[in-house]
């Protein structure tokens, strides 16, 4: 018996989750954040319009470079506003790096770090949780300022059931806060 796609790919992301979150060394350090961001999306897969997502993350630190974190999501339509529309998410973040001195320092009073994110992300619509939708996302201008993250310009690629591009998205901004 063969495993539908979406499914075999659901159980990809969980396991690379699963992995990812496994201590590396004593030195590791856990994060936990909230996030809420808004943007739009254009595809095929879903209604096509303006989202807000709200999430939380638990984020192991490893050091300065490529350290994973886990999040749950929630994408709600918001024009219109739409419970039946909303899309539950499971995610997998890894901060790519962290640079001290970076170009975007002045925009932020407190000292900042640049900290991009790439981020792959199953979504299961509400009315039907059988057809995950795929997304994976880049957000270069990402901050840390030590209280939580600051993201603009978010971008991301949505795939369809056989991980070909069915569309894209952007976040205009994306505010995460530590709750330690």
């Amino acid at each position: 018996m063969r495993m539908p796609r979406p499914l075999v790919m659901t159980l990809l992301i969980l396991i690379a989750s699963a992995a990812a979150a496994l201590p590396a060394s004593a030195e590791n350090q856990v994060s936990r954040y909230h996030s809420v961001s808004m943007g739009g999306i254009s595809s095929d897969s879903y209604t096509a319009g303006e989202f807000a997502e709200f999430s939380a993350s638990v984020e192991f630190s490893r050091g300065k470079a490529l350290n994973p974190a886990l999040s749950l999501r929630w994408l709600m339509p918001l024009n219109p506003l739409s419970y039946e529309g909303s899309l539950a998410g499971l995610g997998l973040d890894i901060t790519l790096f962290y640079i001290g001195r970076h170009p975007l320092a002045r925009l932020s009073p407190r000292k900042s770090a640049l900290a991009p994110l790439l981020s792959l992300t199953a979504y299961f619509p509400v009315a039907d949780l059988a057809n995950p939708i795929f997304s994976v996302g880049l957000s270069p201008f990402r901050l840390f300022t030590g209280f939580g993250y600051f993201s603009a310009g978010i971008f991301s690629l949505v795939l369809d059931d056989s991980f070909a591009v069915d569309g894209w998205g952007l976040k205009l901004f994306e505010f995460s806060y530590m709750v330690y």
